[in-house]
């Protein structure tokens, strides 16, 4: 038996089983930095005790 309608993607997200509007931009995470970080901010933000 033939059909005209399209198989299901097997990869499509169930749009009833996803918070669509997590992902708006006005639910996005808010960074402002009142100015750009110095190398040796960044190096101190970084740490965290591991070891390469």
């Amino acid at each position: 038996m033939t059909t005209l309608e399209s198989r299901p993607d097997e990869n499509a997200i169930d749009r009833s089983e996803v918070n669509v509007a997590a992902d708006a931009p006005a639910n996005r995470q808010q960074n402002f930095a009142t100015r750009p970080m110095t190398g040796d901010e960044y190096i101190e933000s970084i740490k965290d005790g591991r070891e390469i």
